[in-house]
């Protein structure tokens, strides 16, 4: 059944590896890279996300 191809528990051990890989690619693009938590790469998401949107509030305010 695909739904098992997603839990972690029942997952091909290829298939995890796969992704765990493909994780540490991705956040490798980020600051902070390695987190050292979850709580670490969170914060550096919403830090980037208020940066990202602070930078385009004046766009959203001139539309009003």
């Amino acid at each position: 059944m695909n739904s098992e191809l997603y839990d972690p528990d029942k997952m091909p051990l290829d298939l995890r590896e796969a992704h765990a890989k493909l994780d540490d690619i991705v956040e490798s693009c980020y600051p902070g890279y390695p987190f050292a938590s979850d709580e670490a790469r969170l914060e550096c998401l919403f830090k980037l996300y208020e940066k990202m949107t602070a930078s385009t509030s004046h766009l959203t305010a001139a539309k009003k």
